[in-house]
């Protein structure tokens, strides 16, 4: 019934259709369906109030894992289906001006049910969102931007995550079209948190090829019992974290590059996972993506942080999509990533390595509004121990966009 009543608000405002937006507000515009036009109501009111538009997006996958033994206990039933429904509404109230809605529903962790407690990255971003069982529709983000001097400075203050502005990447950054895994969607070690909290953002373009962001958000302190954590608007100026990007973007032979460096640091102190001890997160690190031919593009990411009480201090990754490997499916898209975690020496009295992910995924584009990608991911030593079992995850993902 909801996607029913989703298709029926999509089909009365597609009319103008735009597509996703990016982090300083604007919007890609995408081809409308022939033949829809907008009902009475919503012309008037875009002829009073400013244009409006909304699109949705289903996706639903079924994730497994095999029964693994960490930390000698036996993790099993790692598995189930899922899916997420998201409405986006963008409304233009003034030229250069606009609101973003995001409302989502969703349901499933998949391979994440159990694993998700003892891996530093998780095997299914698509559930960030999402409830074990459900949590009914929730109005996910809600932020205004409005652009001044010719588009090259904007202010954004509103309902939505960090990843919005920070850690972006042309290749590694969105779970529901590329990579699923935590570590070639975000870095984790600045992605302490899968919330959704007050942000103010101030960013502008420095010259044509150097822009800077900067942001600074109220924590809803995530490691209190529940009943003591913030809600959405109080107390804001508690515990704040604040964040810089600055992004140079060139050209390489006519292929578009894009070079990130940022900063990210939290006020609130964290609770170590097994209690102990409190501290404030703070990393630097870098987001790259270069395409090298029309066809392939390369990305990496790197941080470094102060994060022991969660047991590690650096993150790598590295990895890149080829579009089009064979000639009678030039929109298909294949994707190839590892990465890495660095854990300090020694957490709670036991050495620890390396934690390593490898991940890699076909998408198959059937038409403009469906896509299935079938994806497989491998982590060797979860937790920086040679001696856990490696965990090998499936996923056959479907997309419907509407």
């Amino acid at each position: 019934m909801t996607i029913i009543l989703a298709i029926c608000l999509v089909n009365a405002a597609r009319a103008g259709q735009v597509g996703p937006s990016d982090k300083s507000g604007k919007k890609e515009p995408v081809s409308s369906n022939a033949g829809l036009s907008k009902p009475g109501f919503m012309k008037a009111f875009e002829d009073r109030f400013g244009p409006v538009s909304i699109n949705g997006r289903v996706v639903g996958y079924y994730q497994g894992a095999n029964n693994v033994k960490i930390y000698g206990q036996e993790i099993e039933d790692n598995r189930g289906p899922g899916y997420t429904l998201d409405l986006e509404l963008t409304w233009k109230p003034l030229r250069s001006g606009q609101l973003y809605l995001r409302i989502h529903q969703g349901y499933g962790k998949g391979a994440d049910r159990h694993l998700i407690n003892y891996l530093l990255a998780n095997l299914n971003t698509i559930a960030d969102d999402n409830r074990e069982y459900g949590d009914g529709v929730q109005l996910i983000e809600a932020y205004y931007t409005q652009r001044f001097l010719k588009d090259n400075l904007f202010v954004s203050l509103g309902k939505t995550n960090l990843e919005t502005f920070i850690d972006d990447n042309a290749f590694a950054n969105d779970q529901n079209t590329q990579f699923v895994g935590k570590p070639f969607v975000n870095n984790p070690l600045i992605d302490t948190i899968d919330d959704y909290i007050p942000t103010l953002t101030l960013g502008g373009s420095l010259t044509r090829a150097l822009e800077v962001v900067a942001l600074a958000q109220t924590m809803n302190q995530p490691s209190a019992p529940s009943v003591w954590q913030k809600r959405v608007g109080q107390n804001l100026w508690d515990d704040p974290s604040f964040s810089v990007q600055m992004t140079y973007s060139t050209r390489l032979r006519g292929l578009k590059g894009n070079y990130r460096l940022y900063g990210f640091w939290e006020t609130y102190r964290y609770l170590g996972s097994q209690g102990e001890g409190q501290e404030m997160v703070r990393a630097v690190g870098l987001s790259l993506d270069q395409k090298v031919h029309e066809k392939v593009g390369l990305f990496a990411r790197g941080s470094f942080g102060k994060r022991k009480s969660f047991g590690f201090r650096w993150f790598w990754s590295v990895g890149g999509q080829l579009s089009g490997i064979f000639p009678s499916r030039s929109r298909d898209v294949f994707g190839l990533g590892i990465a890495g975690y660095g854990y300090k020496q020694e957490k709670q009295g036991q050495n620890r390595g390396m934690e390593t992910h490898f991940e890699a995924y076909y998408r198959i584009v059937l038409n403009d509004y469906f896509a299935i990608t079938p994806d497989i991911q491998c982590v060797m030593d979860p937790g920086g121990r040679s001696d856990n079992d490696t965990i090998v995850a499936g996923m056959l993902r479907g997309e419907f966009r509407f």
